[in-house]
């Protein structure tokens, strides 16, 4: 198990990445040319789980769970292409163990659409070996924060 202070590291670090990345996500063969990429595994599991999905749930083969960067890629892509601006950056982080919490703020505009969003999300990191291996986001940031308490 990581410690709080090396899984903490990890993830801002990914975060910091993804935020100069212009809403983009490293595939396979864009993992080392920067510091996102360096910090998920080659087989990260991730999920985008709404309302009444909690991270130990079995969501596999479900909407929105993948494996894998190329999976990851399509689609946070496909996510991202709906809105005509997006913007996300974290406002807290909350370590346990091998595990991040990070409490998100997104400002959004939908494809097409005059109306701004403004949301605060959620996501759990899990880190082993220096290397994000699971990435759940939930739409709540309290269900995530409620996730990592339970973990």
């Amino acid at each position: 198990m990581a410690k709080p202070a090396d899984a903490l590291a990890v993830v801002k670090r990914a975060y910091e990445e993804l935020a100069g990345m212009d809403r983009r996500i490293p595939d396979e063969d864009a993992r080392a040319q920067g510091p996102f990429g360096d910090v998920l595994s080659p087989d990260v599991e991730f999920s985008f789980l709404g309302p009444g999905w909690e991270a130990g749930d079995d969501v596999t083969g479900l909407p929105g769970f993948g494996r894998g960067l190329r999976e990851m890629r399509a689609a946070g892509e496909g996510w991202v292409e709906s809105f005509d601006s997006y913007r996300q950056w974290p406002t807290e982080y909350l370590a346990k163990g091998d595990r991040v919490m990070v409490r998100l703020r997104t400002e959004a505009t939908l494809a097409g659409g005059s109306i701004p969003i403004e949301a605060g999300q959620g996501a759990l990191l899990t880190v082993r070996e220096g290397l994000i291996v699971r990435f759940h986001f939930f739409y709540a940031a309290d269900d995530a924060l409620l996730a990592l308490r339970q973990a």
